[in-house]
C-alpha cells in the first residue's frame, strides 16, 4: 500500500514538473527577447529590428513564395550532400570497426577530419570544381562525413567481442556476423551519429552559401540585406532554424525509438 502511494506520488509530481520544464525554455525566450529590444531601444540602433517588428514579418516571409523558393533550392544541396556523406560514412565506420588495418590506415585522416574545420578545405573545392552545385554538395559531405564515421565506427566497436566469438562458434559466416551482430549492436550509435551529421551538414550549407556559392538562402538574405529588410532577414532565419529543429527533433526520436528496441 505504501510503495503503490509513493509511486502515485512520484506520477503526481512528474505532472507537476512536466509544465514547468516545458516553460523553462520560452521564460528564457522571453527574457532574452526583452534584453534584445532594451539593447536595440537604448542604443538608438535603428538598423536592427525589434522582437515586434520580427514577429510582424514572420507571417510575411513564411508565406512568400522567394522565401520558399531559396529554402527549397539549398535544401537539394542539403539532401544531396546529407544522403552521400551517410551513405558513406555507416559502411566506412563499421568497416574501420571490423578491419583493425583499415582502422590504422584511415583513423589518421579521421581524426584530422574531426579536429580541423573543414571551412579550410573549401577554397580546394572551389578551385577543383567551381562555383558550382556539385562543388556545394562537396563541402556538404565534407563537412559531414567525419562526424558519421566516427560515430558508427565508436558504436560498432563497443559491441562485446564476445557475441562476435559466439556467432563463430555456431557456424556464422561473415555477412551473417554483419546482418545478425555488427548492425543490429551498433545502430543507436549510427541514428545518433547521422544526427550529429545533419548538423554538420547544416553548417556546412549555411557557410558555403554566405561565404562562396550562394544559391538559395545566400540570395535571399544577400536580397533581404541590399534592400534593408533587416525584420524580414530574421524572420528568414528563423525560418531556417525552425526547419532544421524538426529534422534534428525527428532524427532523435528516431534514435530514442531505436534505443528502445
Amino acid at each position: 500500500m505504501a510503495a503503490g502511494t509513493a509511486a502515485v506520488t512520484a506520477t503526481a509530481a512528474g505532472f507537476r514538473l512536466r509544465p514547468l520544464a516545458a516553460l523553462l525554455p520560452l521564460a528564457v525566450l522571453a527574457a532574452g527577447v526583452l534584453v534584445w529590444d532594451l539593447v536595440i531601444v537604448g542604443r538608438g540602433n535603428f538598423a536592427t529590428p525589434t522582437a515586434g517588428e520580427v514577429l510582424a514579418a514572420i507571417p510575411r516571409v513564411f508565406t512568400s513564395s522567394a522565401a520558399w523558393q531559396a529554402l527549397w533550392t539549398s535544401d537539394l544541396s542539403l539532401l544531396a550532400g546529407y544522403l552521400i556523406a551517410a551513405a558513406l560514412g555507416v559502411p566506412v565506420g563499421l568497416l574501420m570497426a571490423r578491419n583493425a588495418t583499415l582502422d590504422r590506415v584511415l583513423m589518421p585522416y579521421l581524426e584530422i577530419a574531426v579536429v580541423i574545420p573543414m571551412a579550410v578545405m573549401m577554397p580546394v573545392v572551389m578551385i577543383a570544381l567551381g562555383l558550382t552545385r556539385t562543388a556545394q554538395i562537396v563541402v556538404i559531405v565534407l563537412f559531414a562525413l567525419p562526424f558519421i564515421v566516427a560515430a558508427t565506427r565508436g558504436g560498432a566497436r563497443t559491441i562485446p567481442r564476445a557475441w562476435i566469438d559466439m556467432g563463430r562458434v555456431f557456424g556464422a559466416t561473415e555477412s551473417q556476423t554483419w546482418r545478425h551482430v555488427l548492425v543490429p549492436g551498433s545502430i543507436a550509435t549510427v541514428v545518433a551519429g547521422l544526427r550529429l551529421g545533419f548538423a554538420q551538414a547544416l553548417t556546412g550549407l549555411v557557410t558555403v552559401e554566405l561565404t562562396l556559392i550562394a544559391l538559395g538562402i545566400g540570395t535571399q538574405i544577400i536580397s533581404y540585406q541590399s534592400h534593408f529588410q533587416s525584420a524580414d532577414l530574421f524572420a528568414f532565419v528563423g525560418l531556417l532554424m525552425l526547419q532544421s529543429v524538426l529534422v534534428i527533433a525527428g532524427l532523435h526520436a528516431l534514435q530514442a525509438r531505436v534505443e528502445k528496441r
